[in-house]
């Protein structure tokens, strides 16, 4: 028995068929999988004699989040048999698709294909799709997205700038009511003029490019930076600021010396 070939998976990329030959019996087994924006398929050929060895078949579908959401198993004496297994994507992100094929229960290779497929149609499928490449316990829909917004004091910029590359995506971001009404009750409670808001949403590997942990909230749209852009930044300007956002009901709420430049990290 000879093994004439293996394909490796690389995402993004459309890879073609294996061909496995099999000379002591006179059969070609042709493992094939497919990809495309609408589906997932592993699917397989199997052409050859009646009489033979014992062929088996395996085939696996992983989401973005590398979970099983599909499998098909196959066990075959006869002449042809096409296993398909397809799923349609739930959301934005790689699949990979993954076989295996052995003789009399001895491996004979696998084939294992991997594809960006982005659900949304634009910039928001390649953004959902860094929440699962950075593991991050969430999985926003494309409807979560927009490109203008932001309150009466907080401009849809402040909200979803760059943020020194915090998120790249601009001007698609992900900003939740929770974070608008937290700023503003925020800044009302304050009543000492403005606040200087100086990161908000960040986009999953933004947010690891500056440091930010895994699951932050800036990545859930829920998390501000803040400075008083009215006075002096002193330890006692910040507690004035935290107080008037510790009114708001916050559910991360951090202090003078979280971090080394003091800023005011606040989550709704």
């Amino acid at each position: 028995m000879r093994l004439t070939g293996r394909v490796a998976s690389f995402a993004f990329v459309l890879v073609a068929s294996a061909v496995y030959a099999l000379p002591a019996s006179g059969q070609d087994y042709t493992p094939y999988i497919q990809i495309t924006e609408g589906s997932v398929i592993c699917k397989q050929g199997l052409i050859g004699m009646a009489s033979g060895p014992l062929l088996a078949y395996d085939a696996w579908i992983k989401d973005p989040r590398q979970t099983q959401v599909g499998g098909d198993s196959k066990w075959t004496y006869s002449y042809r048999l096409d296993g398909l297994y397809s799923i349609n994507p739930a959301t934005s992100g790689i699949y990979t698709c993954y076989a295996r094929y052995s003789v009399n229960g001895s491996d004979i290779g696998t084939l294992e294909q991997s594809k960006f497929i982005n659900t949304c149609g634009d910039h928001r499928g390649e953004i959902i799709g860094e929440y699962a490449q950075y593991n991050v316990n969430i999985t926003p829909e494309c409807y979560e997205f927009a490109t203008t917004g932001g309150s009466a004091n907080f401009s849809w910029s402040e909200l979803n700038g760059g943020f020194a590359g915090g998120n790249p995506h601009n001007p698609w971001g992900l900003v939740t009511n929770g974070l608008t009404d937290g700023l503003e009750q925020t800044r009302w409670n304050y009543n000492r003029g403005g606040i200087n808001l100086t990161s908000g949403y960040r986009c999953p590997h933004g947010n690891a490019s500056v440091g930010g942990v895994q699951n932050s909230y800036h990545v859930h749209g829920r998390a501000g930076d803040m400075y008083s852009s009215n006075h002096p930044w002193t330890e006692a300007e910040f507690d004035l600021l935290r107080n008037a956002a510790l009114l708001t009901g916050t559910i991360e709420l951090l202090f003078w010396n979280s971090y080394p430049d003091h800023h005011l990290h606040a989550a709704w």
